[in-house]
């Protein structure tokens, strides 16, 4: 197993083993290596990637396992690196109406379906930021080694913590919603861990007497209607 492979697998357990950060087989991590992506496979939570499974190399066309649906933001991010979080303490602030303060310092973008219209808007930046705010969705991280975006990922992830007056535990979410706030609230709705992200962002949300600002229904049937997230959805 090459090196770059090694760390690829090191580093998605490192972040999936953190659930405010990612939740049910959301989120992924590439690398560039030897003239190929290898990425994290569809639906496949990072701590469980291993040796034999949970990661594809893109240009495998015997690969078993899918790519994640994100492959095309991967590609488009120049960077040898790029991770992608759920973080929840980032969406509170990235699910709030109008343009908070919090994210001023950052490249930020709306909301954009997940797959190639996210890829299209992010082809988009250039130069391409190190990081980049998903709102409705998430926070991007991009670099040269796998321990410089897992350094970047926590520095983010840990700014926004600090904003909030409670830290996430699935275990002790007790405020319930009906609205969307990110992709895979849409998607993964048996996932405990996902739904209860949903509804922490919320309840911080209503903490902090700020205004919501849940995905539209048009956006949720949109999701709902790839076969990406079909897929995703059966394999779960």
């Amino acid at each position: 197993m090459i090196e770059a492979l090694e760390q690829l697998i090191q580093l998605s357990h490192i972040i999936g083993a953190d659930d405010s950060l990612v939740q049910g087989g959301g989120g992924n991590i590439s690398v560039k290596a030897n003239g190929q992506l290898y990425i994290k496979a569809s639906g496949t939570p990072l701590k469980d990637m291993s040796a034999e499974r949970g990661w594809v190399a893109l240009d495998d066309s015997s690969a078993v396992q899918r790519p994640s649906m994100e492959w095309p933001m991967h590609l488009a991010l120049t960077a040898p690196w790029v991770c992608h979080t759920h973080s929840v303490y980032l969406n509170v602030f990235g699910c709030l109406f109008g343009d908070p303060a919090s994210l001023a310092e950052y490249t930020a973008l709306p909301y954009i379906q997940p797959g190639k219209q996210l890829a299209e808007a992010i082809t988009q930046l250039q130069p391409q930021p190190s990081v980049i705010i998903l709102r409705n969705h998430g926070l991007l991280v991009t670099g040269k080694t796998a321990d410089a975006v897992l350094q970047l990922t926590l520095t983010v992830h840990q700014r926004f913590a600090r904003l909030l007056p409670q830290l996430f535990d699935p275990n002790q979410v007790t405020h319930q919603t009906t609205r969307v706030y990110f992709p895979d609230a849409a998607i993964l709705t048996d996932n405990r861990d996902v739904m209860a992200a949903n509804s922490y962002i919320e309840e911080m949300i209503i903490t902090l007497g700020g205004q919501a600002q849940p995905l539209t229904q048009a956006d949720i049937t949109a999701l709902q209607n790839m076969e990406e997230e079909q897929y995703r959805q059966h394999i779960q």
